[in-house]
Order: C-alpha cells, then structure tokens, then sequence
C-alpha cells in the first residue's frame, strides 16, 4: 500500500517477518519512518517500517476490505475564537481556514464615531471694576467703594459671595492705580471716594 493510503487505528494486514500479520497501526514512529502497532492474535507490539509491508486493510478474520478514507481534518478553531463573536470577521477567518475566499466572506465596516457635543462657552461675569466703571459713569459724581458695591448689587451689574466686598472693591481700584498709573480708569479724590478718569469715562462709553 501507499503510505498516504494508511489510517493509524485501522486493521491491516501485514507482512512482518516472513509471516502474515493481523496488525492494529496506533501510530507513526516518532522521528522514523513506519508504524507502531498490535499483533491482534498475539498482543504484541509490532514495528512496521515500511508502507510496502502493509497489504490491504481487513478484519479480524483477516477478510480485505475498502481503504479507510482518512479523516477529515478539521479547521482549527484558534482563529476563529480570536476573531471574537462579530460575524464578519468570523466568516472571514472560516473562509480562510478552509481555503476559499469566495464564500462567506464579509468585510466589516468601522463604526463612526459621533462628534461630541461641543461645550457652549459660559458668559463670563462682569467684574468688579468694570461694575465700578458702570456704577461711577451713571452716578456721574465720586463715590465711596461701600457705595460703589452697594448700587452694582442692586442694579445687578454685579454679584460676589465674598464676606467683605466693599473691602474688596476698594483694593481692586488701589491696585488698579499703582499698576497704571495714567491709564488708570479710576482716580482718588479722597480718603474713600473715587471717581472716573478719561479713560474709564471711554471704557463706560464702549
């Protein structure tokens, strides 16, 4: 028989050492060539080292019978498995693995992502001095910083949970003219009194 033609675990005869065998194959040699197997008569082990030895495949009362087809071999399932549960890709690795591309095959497509929604941007708050430059513009006079808070809360120019806000107000148009200086938008006109500059009378007016 032909080497391709043998089916390890099947029956055969066979011809080992100058006698006619019954022989179980159970495997191939490990690095040589030939069978392991089973005298079913005797029990014991047996060599087969060669396909020519091998007669035909029979029964236990050593009646020939058909070949034995070889076993299908099976895809192996690795890829599959790796592939996930998305079906595309799964009937793509099956294609693969059995050799046509022209069946089952699905390319997946990429799902678009959704823009995210952009942030509207917060109006910011006017702040304190430019409520003081509100405040002063409408007063049309000088005005205390306790004065200037109390008259932007209530006309709602502008709005602080801070604990001191007159306090707060006061060093704000401090600050404002050291670090200016000309351009200051305020002027001091007394102790606690403040009033507008040319430039803050032109903020008021923008």
């Amino acid at each position: 028989m032909k080497k391709q033609d043998v089916v390890v675990g099947e029956l055969y005869r066979v011809s080992h050492r100058g006698k006619t065998k019954i022989v179980r194959l159970t495997q191939e040699r490990d690095g040589k060539p030939g069978w392991d197997g089973l005298d079913i008569a005797t029990r014991r082990p047996v060599i087969v080292t060669e396909a020519s030895r091998v007669q035909c495949r029979c029964d236990r009362n050593a009646k020939p019978l058909e070949p034995a087809a070889k076993p299908a071999v099976a895809a192996k399932p690795g890829l599959a498995k790796k592939a996930g549960a998305k079906p595309g890709v799964a009937a793509t690795v099956a294609a693969i693995e059995k050799g046509d591309l022209t069946k089952g095959v699905t390319v997946p497509t990429a799902k678009r992502k959704r823009p995210a929604p952009r942030a509207t941007p917060k109006a910011k708050g006017r702040s304190g001095l430019d409520a003081a430059v509100a405040v002063l513009a409408k007063a049309g006079e000088p005005l205390g910083a306790q004065a200037i808070v109390e008259r932007a809360l209530k006309q709602g120019l502008w709005s602080t949970n801070g604990k001191t806000p007159a306090a707060t107000m006061y060093a704000a148009m401090i600050r404002e003219i050291a670090s200016k200086g000309a351009e200051s938008q305020f002027r001091k006109t007394g102790p606690n009194a403040f009033e507008l500059t040319k430039a803050g009378k032109a903020a008021a007016a923008a």
